[in-house]
């Protein structure tokens, strides 16, 4: 009689010999998006000073944005290319995108208010585009991520809890500044809540990052080439009476 056992495992090609390492990401991702989140900072207190219209202000503030995700993004890819060398720098773009995306949802209901819209209308419109802020650079990401781990939807909840815990700093900081305050100060509290919310930002996506990259295993039958395919051997053990 023979007996058969089957185990299914899929295998997602990595980075043969290479560990996702937490401590680099940290060490990355913090200036990374500390400096980044500059670039808004200066945009802001330019367009302030210039004392310019809402709608170029707004635009101004989106397009360093981009910006700021640009150099996130790269710091972030850095990190994944020490896991994998393939990996690819697409995922820099689509975080740049998705940051200038984030940074018009979070204008806009400012920019409404100052051109007369009534407060009926805000509300509601802040409400939506919140939703849209937090998931806009998950789901992105996710979209490059996804040919690389199993079940890399995971990051999209675990990156939007990142960014909550991450951004009240950006807004409880400055807003606790009064407007009297030299520029110096405003430009203080900037920088404070920036690290911060680049620290938070780090620390938690670091840690999600290793549980999603932690489950995909090697296999190298799998041609370089392909990134979605699943090998599934089948073990087989036989015992003759």
């Amino acid at each position: 009689m023979t007996t058969a056992v089957a185990q299914r495992t899929a295998f997602y090609r990595v980075h043969p010999g290479a560990r996702f390492s937490t401590k680099r990401w940290f060490a990355l991702v913090l200036p990374g998006e500390s400096a980044g989140f500059v670039l808004p900072g200066l945009a802001w207190f330019v367009v302030w000073a210039l004392s310019v219209p809402p709608l170029v202000a707004s635009t101004a503030v989106v397009l360093s944005g981009a910006g700021e995700g640009a150099m996130l993004g790269f710091a972030q890819w850095l990190a994944l290319r020490h896991w994998d060398t393939t990996f690819p720098r697409r995922w820099i773009a689509v975080t740049a995108a998705s940051a200038s995306l984030a940074w018009a949802c979070g204008m806009t209901p400012s920019t409404a208010s100052d051109l007369g819209a009534p407060v009926w209308l805000i509300i509601p419109l802040a409400l939506v585009l919140m939703t849209v802020l937090l998931a806009s650079m998950p789901v992105a990401q996710y979209l490059v991520l996804r040919r690389y781990v199993p079940r890399a939807w995971r990051w999209i909840p675990w990156s939007i809890a990142a960014w909550l815990l991450a951004l009240p700093p950006t807004f409880l900081i400055p807003m606790s500044i009064p407007n009297d305050s030299p520029v110096a100060a405003f430009a203080i509290g900037w920088v404070v809540s920036g690290l911060l919310m680049a620290s938070i930002l780090a620390f938690v996506t670091g840690k999600a990052m290793q549980r999603l990259l932690d489950g995909a295993t090697v296999d190298p039958r799998l041609r370089p080439g392909i990134r979605h395919s699943i090998y599934r051997p089948w073990l087989k053990s036989a015992n003759e009476k």
